[in-house]
């Protein structure tokens, strides 16, 4: 009989005759691994493609300055090219392959106008998995954009009917103000970044699609199209050109008419203040600029 010295010899010796044996098979489980990954990755497809967009001037047009959207995002601010041509040179956006919307936003030259002040041109691209797709884009703005307009009263003689038709054409226009699409939708975001500050320099308005639809716009944006709210709806109500004219406004009515006058200042005023809406945007431009 063989002492328990020895059978405990054996079972170590077995033991790591096992776990050598076990070592080697994983060894080469493992390098036949090693060897099939180089293969696999070969096979990898890019997941991300390119947008290559050229700026070209529009023939009969005025430069300006101008926005590249994607998607209504805002993704290049550019200067008018007439103070620096590198607003001419080419963009390249790497963006993950599908559909896009590629816009040009320009600003209409005279906001005394009742057309909205910014102008889209639109554009349908595919990008492809590893490839550049390229598209001319033209920037610039017609050279006239139409005559401005006015809703101004009609020469009659001063009388008190004068003085009512005139309340009537303000009460008018305040009804049509308070259920303007636009005006609706830049009070909507008025409110939105006064419940809850930005962080970025641009802001979503919901636009009317007469208008461009939802998208973001920036601080210049914002003051155009305040400008143009306020030119839209009270431009035509010049105080001063009717106070000037005494067969219009007979001194024995100026009261009501100072009365009616200061009642549109008002208004006017509160358009007016959706300027804080870019004024919060380049706040928090500045503030996003002074992080560390």
């Amino acid at each position: 009989m063989e002492s328990p010295a020895k059978v405990g010899l054996a079972c170590v010796v077995g033991l790591v005759v096992v776990l050598a044996a076990g070592t080697t098979i994983w060894r080469r489980s493992h390098t036949r691994r090693e060897v099939d990954r180089p293969n696999a990755a070969l096979t990898l497809r890019p997941t991300m493609g390119s947008l290559l967009l050229t700026p070209t001037m529009k023939n009969g047009s005025n430069t300006s300055a101008y926005w590249v959207y994607i998607n209504q995002h805002i993704v290049a601010v550019k200067p008018d090219p007439a103070e620096d041509r590198e607003s001419l040179s080419p963009m390249s956006f790497n963006l993950f392959p599908k559909d896009y919307t590629v816009e040009i936003a320009t600003m209409v030259p005279d906001e005394k106008t009742n057309d909205f002040p910014i102008v889209f041109s639109s554009y349908y691209v595919s990008v492809e998995p590893g490839q550049t797709t390229s598209i001319s884009v033209a920037i610039g703005v017609p050279i006239s954009q139409g005559a401005r307009t006015t809703t101004g009263m009609t020469e009659q003689d001063a009388s008190v009917e004068y003085l009512k038709e005139l309340f009537g054409s303000v009460n008018k226009r305040l009804e049509e103000y308070r259920a303007d699409p636009a005006a609706l939708a830049v009070q909507d975001a008025y409110i939105a970044l006064a419940q809850s500050p930005p962080v970025t320099a641009v802001v979503y308005i919901n636009m009317p699609d007469e208008y461009g639809g939802g998208r973001e716009y920036d601080p210049v944006q914002v003051r155009a199209i305040v400008s143009w709210l306020d030119f839209k709806f009270w431009g035509w109500f010049d105080a001063a050109a009717f106070r000037s004219e005494p067969s219009r406004i007979p001194e024995a009515l100026r009261p009501q008419f100072d009365e009616l006058a200061s009642q549109v200042q008002q208004l006017r005023l509160s358009i007016r203040n959706y300027n804080r809406i870019a004024e919060k945007l380049e706040q928090a431009k500045k503030a996003r600029e002074n992080m560390p």
